[in-house]
């Protein structure tokens, strides 16, 4: 997946043509034309709400390995 990468002053210029955009691809946003580093990334809803379930799910998974481990250590503790 490419991305659109116009500087803030063309995404003003042409915001409906940018947030169009948002449905094939994230509209990184520049202070000025690349190869500066981006000052936004700009995705559309249903992409960013995916990415949020994402993160959550992953967090569930890290807090449930996290605690099966601290369980798996106290019980090595208390048979050694």
């Amino acid at each position: 997946m490419s991305s659109y990468i116009p500087p803030v002053t063309d995404f003003r210029k042409e915001t409906e043509a940018a947030l169009s955009e948002l449905q094939e691809t994230p509209v990184i946003l520049t202070q000025r034309s690349p190869p500066v580093p981006p000052v936004a990334v700009l995705v559309d809803y249903s992409s960013y709400n995916a990415q949020l379930k994402r993160i959550e799910g992953l967090e569930l998974l890290l807090d449930d390995y996290a605690l099966n481990q601290a369980i798996d250590n106290r019980n090595r503790i208390r048979n050694s």
